[in-house]
């Protein structure tokens, strides 16, 4: 990864989506880079080249609600050893370990409708065995 701060989000096994924040000065334009816009009155990194405090927690709660809106797994990398994995409940979890992610998997490899099916039969639940039982025909308003 070369972008940072950047956010993953895990769709199963072996199998993310990272989103970088794209961090522009107010007036800027992102352009047709794929992402998340961050706009903000202030410069963004401090004299030593890291990101300034305010910026850091403006992109820890992007990343909050990516998870909540989700509802699936999220870590926020700021760098190689530098990351955060937001929590629904209790404060964030701060780590220098961040996910390790392999090839990118994009819309014309080869590969790309494999992974996609997969992911999307993890992530959605399969109809409930009913067995050779009949489905009961929905109930009718009784009118007396």
């Amino acid at each position: 990864m070369k972008h940072y701060p950047t956010i993953i989000v895990r769709l199963s096994s072996g199998h993310f989506v990272t989103k970088p924040i794209h961090i522009l000065r107010e007036g800027e334009d992102i352009g047709d880079r794929i992402g998340v816009e961050l706009a903000v009155n202030i410069e963004p990194w401090d004299e030593n080249g890291l990101l300034r405090r305010e910026i850091r927690e403006l992109a820890i709660q992007i990343a909050e609600l990516e998870m909540l809106e989700k509802r699936l797994p999220v870590c926020l990398v700021f760098g190689p050893t530098d990351c955060v994995f937001p929590r629904e409940f209790g404060p964030n979890l701060r780590s220098n370990a961040p996910w390790r992610l392999g090839e990118p998997v994009l819309p014309d490899t080869p590969e790309y409708d494999r992974v996609l099916a997969t992911a999307l039969a993890e992530l959605c639940p399969p109809s409930p065995n009913i067995g050779d039982r009949p489905l009961l025909p929905p109930k009718k308003d009784i009118i007396q």
